[in-house]
């Protein structure tokens, strides 16, 4: 996929300029810190805006209820009414959490104050500085210290990424994708339990996340042995069983259970604002489309999204031939795009993973960082674009007009998602050619080599 001119022409130039690097090498941890400062500090303003009313809302609603009737009876006020929220049981251990340091330090009730609001915004804001640093591990173990130092930073300073969590308060994403990203650290370490641990906390913060188990399972069960495949179970088995207990203890758990059976079907639409190849498809009337009438013959638009996905993610675990280092987060973040594009019921926020793992990959390449920067535009339009106050501030030929450029934006999802997935299907090392260009080494490593 990439030729020798998107190499760059010297992976030398730190040993013959070691004073331009010297900082990066010798006090990494001090850069790093001082990165995540100034992405905490960008981000600080906006968490005393008001954000997306309706998610933040239902999270007030349901902290109040897990502090006032207890954690095992959180599914009650989303079994009456799922329009608050459905999620898995560790969405509600961090609300809980939040409600009772709200209750004991702040006020005894929950009324919907800038105090709440602030406070449920931090826990993404928090969430973003932690996936900066989780990037930085991952990629200092592929690539000099300069380069993950870079990609904390880009993160950080991602338009998309910021208004999805400093702005609007997106609660759950930057946790559910923490975890993805300490399963891909797990496996990049070879500590297959620790892997799957990840992964059943991500899955238990938020179901999105179940579209990166067969990635971890590509990647932890094949080159091992029986046992480590039962150590891996277990793992598994004890994390999840540890966060159900108290539902199973009080009696909730099949109360818990139809709340969650809920999250199939809650929007029932081709997409929920998605700038995918449904919003395309329907050029901007997605909320009209019901995903679960037929369309092609017996097949519903939700069956036609699934077995899209099913596809696209056999084409990527196929052309993956490493279960290490770099074309595993190209694989990730294709199988992040993959679930976006094709699935049905689709929020714009669902696109998240996919900008995350782009951040790690843009150093790979020219075509890589063109990619990312394309994909980071688009994101940040879907987002904008959708914002209930300037969609309720438009009204005739100004409305029309944004539909059609959601529509324009759509298209060029549509077009990148097409050219990425051919890319995949035509060339069999397009993998490995996204990662052409070889780790740059640190200027001591590259001193001590030469000597």
């Amino acid at each position: 996929m990439l030729s020798d001119q998107d190499r760059p022409e010297s992976n030398d130039t730190g040993a013959k300029h070691p004073a331009d690097l010297r900082s990066a090498t010798r006090h990494p941890s001090l850069l790093l810190g001082l990165i995540v400062a100034g992405g905490l500090a960008l981000r600080l303003p906006l968490a005393f805006v008001h954000g997306y009313s309706a998610d933040i809302g239902g999270s007030i609603e349901l902290a109040r209820n897990i502090v006032q009737k207890g954690l095992p009876y959180a599914y009650a006020p989303s079994l009456a009414n799922p329009d608050l929220g459905v999620y898995p049981p560790a969405y509600y251990y961090v609300l809980g959490l939040l409600g009772a340091i709200y209750q004991r330090f702040f006020s005894p009730h929950f009324d919907r104050t800038l105090t709440l609001e602030v406070m449920l915004k931090l826990v993404p804001i928090l969430g973003d500085c932690l996936i900066a640093v989780i990037l930085y591990s991952l990629v200092r173990r592929l690539s000099s210290t300069r380069t993950a130092l870079w990609v904390a930073a880009v993160f950080l300073l991602s338009p998309p990424i910021i208004y999805n969590s400093a702005y609007w308060g997106m609660f759950g994403d930057p946790l559910y994708m923490s975890c993805i990203l300490l399963a891909l650290l797990a496996v990049q370490r070879e500590r297959t339990s620790l892997a799957w641990v990840a992964i059943t906390l991500g899955v238990l913060v938020k179901p999105q996340a179940i579209a990166f188990v067969p990635l971890i399972a590509w990647l932890t069960l094949r080159p091992v042995k029986l046992g480590q495949w039962l150590r891996a179970g277990v793992a598994s088995g004890l994390a999840a069983s540890a966060i159900w207990l108290p539902f199973v203890v009080a009696g909730t758990l099949p109360q818990a259970i139809a709340a969650l059976k809920q999250t199939v079907g809650l929007f029932p639409v081709v997409s929920a604002n998605a700038h995918n190849i449904w919003y395309l498809l329907t050029l901007g009337k997605s909320w009209f489309v019901n995903d679960a009438d037929p369309l092609l013959g017996p097949f519903s638009p939700r069956v036609m999204g699934l077995i899209g996905f099913g596809l696209a993610y056999v084409l990527a675990l196929v052309r993956l031939e490493e279960t290490r280092g770099w074309p595993v987060l190209a694989t990730a973040a294709y199988i992040a795009f993959a679930f976006f594009m094709l699935l049905t019921e689709m929020h714009e926020n669902y696109i998240y993973p996919a900008i995350t793992l782009l951040m790690a990959t843009w150093p790979w390449s020219r075509r890589a960082t063109k990619l990312a920067v394309v994909l980071t535009f688009t994101a940040l339009v879907n987002m904008v674009l959708h914002d209930p106050p300037l969609q309720g501030s438009l009204e005739g030929q100004a409305y029309l007009t944004l539909i059609n450029l959601t529509v324009l934006n759509s298209g060029i999802n549509v077009l990148v998602f097409i050219v990425w997935t051919g890319a995949l299907l035509w060339n069999p090392t397009v993998a490995r050619a996204m990662a052409a260009r070889p780790p740059r080494l640190d200027p001591v490593q590259s001193s001590a080599k030469a000597n």
